[in-house]
């Protein structure tokens, strides 16, 4: 702890029990405010990988119709095997569940925008 000045404000943290003078802030505000940017600078290279992945993926189903159907084939499949399982049978299911996978797949790559 260091002295106190004349007439300046100080306070004591409460949790490292620091004197802290003015507007400073004690050694363990600085620590958790230091895990605070190094979590943010993770969530945002975390953020920017997604991203990244999110765009390539999207260029692959927008340039490879082959590629994009075999993907709007297995989210369709996927819903109408869900149908089945809890005893739905629609007449039209096939078609229903392939327009729903491909208005996903409008979202996911940003295709449709009236969506």
């Amino acid at each position: 702890m260091s002295e106190i000045k004349p007439g300046s404000t100080y306070r004591i943290c409460e949790h490292c029990r620091e004197q802290v003078e003015g507007a400073f802030i004690c050694k363990c505000q600085r620590r958790e405010k230091k895990e605070n940017i190094r979590m943010e600078n993770v969530d945002n290279e975390e953020q920017n990988k997604t991203e990244r992945a999110i765009q390539h993926l999207s260029k692959a189903l927008n340039s490879d119709l082959g590629y994009r159907f075999a993907w709007q084939s297995n989210i369709a499949i996927q819903f109408q095997d869900e149908l089945s399982r809890r005893g739905y049978k629609l007449p039209d299911q096939h078609e229903i569940s392939n327009v729903a996978a491909d208005n996903f797949l409008n979202l996911l790559t940003k295709k449709n925008e009236n969506l």
